[in-house]
């Protein structure tokens, strides 16, 4: 069984939106605020919730997929997609301090995040009152979507951050070391598919033995909806990605 709610909008059978209580007041206002600060309009802010039978091995679990808040790579598409290493922007610190005050990340939690600095920073700010350790990972680094076939080179702004960088840069952190074994500075963004179902395996028989309450992966559009993909089964497209902040939560068992 799926069900799913996308900003009010409902898709076959809606489940409850927020066990908190506080997901109606965030469609009705929130939304539009959040709106207001990506400036994608046109993409909007997407939250979905739903529960679903995995094709992968993965049960019990209770997943927030969260795409990083605003970059500096996207103020000034497509220029801007060539700066390395960006940085998130003040709009975008905004984005990740409001998310943070809805989701409430406790130090129970299993927080995962892509080696890149958009999302270390948006991976801190949201674990920043509760203390949760931050664990880093290139098997949710960039990815190409639908395939990497269908692009050019890697935009340099999707280059990630070695090992030692992410520690130099965030010595609060856990990098995970041996995910990094036989990827380059391009990571996972251009792997062929079958590349990347190993990662997916891979992470979430990790992830499993951490036995976190919940599982917050801070990642990026097209990875998001590679994962969501592969362990959902839907059928997505570009028309799919989260804005800046967005976040899709999904209950797998």
């Amino acid at each position: 069984m799926q069900t799913l709610t996308r900003n009010r909008k409902k898709y076959g059978t809606v489940s409850s939106t927020n066990e908190s209580g506080s997901w109606d007041k965030i469609s009705r206002s929130g939304v539009s605020m959040m709106k207001s600060l990506t400036g994608l309009e046109q993409r909007g802010n997407r939250r979905l919730s739903a529960k679903v039978e995995p094709k992968q091995g993965v049960w019990g679990l209770e997943i927030y997929f969260i795409r990083h808040a605003q970059g500096e790579h996207t103020v000034d598409v497509p220029g801007s997609l060539e700066k390395i290493h960006p940085a998130l922007t003040d709009r975008g610190r905004e984005q990740a301090a409001a998310l943070r005050d809805l989701l409430r990340v406790t130090h129970g939690d299993v927080l995962v995040t892509s080696p890149t600095i958009r999302t270390l920073e948006t991976s801190a700010i949201l674990a920043e009152r509760a203390q949760a350790p931050i664990y880093v990972t290139p098997l949710v680094g960039p990815r190409m979507f639908p395939t990497a076939d269908s692009w050019g080179a890697t935009h340099m702004c999707d280059y990630i951050l070695s090992a030692k960088a992410v520690k130099r840069k965030f010595p609060q952190t856990i990098v995970l070391h041996e995910h990094y074994r036989g990827l380059t500075n391009e990571g996972l963004n251009r792997a062929v598919p079958e590349r990347f179902e190993e990662a997916v395996s891979r992470l979430f028989e990790w992830i499993r033995s951490r036995q976190g309450e919940r599982v917050f992966i801070v990642s990026h559009e097209g990875t998001i909806t590679d994962y969501r993909r592969r362990l959902t089964g839907e059928k997505l497209t570009r028309e799919d990605f989260l804005g800046d902040a967005g976040y899709v939560r999904l209950h797998l068992g």
